[in-house]
């Protein structure tokens, strides 16, 4: 479940309150509950989140920039199992909520080669700011 210390104080109370009141409201799991957030910069909202697990991500033409902080859903890939297997096991926990994104990569030969990865490892966020808006993505209602 979502608490409201897991933002830092670079994202205000006003936007911590709408999450929670959304959150509320909401009835259907997974979800993604967002608010307007167009005054926060997202790689200086990134470096301010206190957890471990962050990125950022860009097209390379693109000026537009997605941050995510923290884990709402992980898939590991196994060593050896098929790129389409792993996919798969992502999409099932998305249950048909096409507006959530895991982010991550396999390695190129299905070895366990990347050090901190393994085979393959994918994640689906607790928060992503993009396009003005910061999502909290929520799996279950606990």
């Amino acid at each position: 479940m979502f608490r409201s210390s897991q933002i830092t104080e670079t994202t205000n109370s006003d936007l911590v309150n709408r999450l929670e009141q959304q959150l509320h409201a909401c009835r259907q799991f997974p979800a993604a509950i967002s608010v307007e957030a167009t005054t926060l910069d997202p790689l200086a909202w990134l470096h301010a989140q206190p957890t471990d697990v962050r990125f950022a991500w860009s097209e390379r033409d693109d000026e537009q920039i997605i941050a995510g902080a923290g884990i709402a859903a992980e898939v590991i890939a196994e060593v050896n199992e098929p790129a389409e297997s792993t996919v798969r096991r992502c999409r099932e926990m998305l249950a048909g909520n096409e507006s959530l994104r895991f982010y991550g990569g396999l390695s190129f030969d299905g070895s366990n080669a990347w050090k901190n990865f393994g085979a393959g490892r994918f994640i689906l966020p607790r928060f992503l700011l993009s396009d003005g808006s910061l999502h909290l993505i929520v799996m279950n209602q606990e």
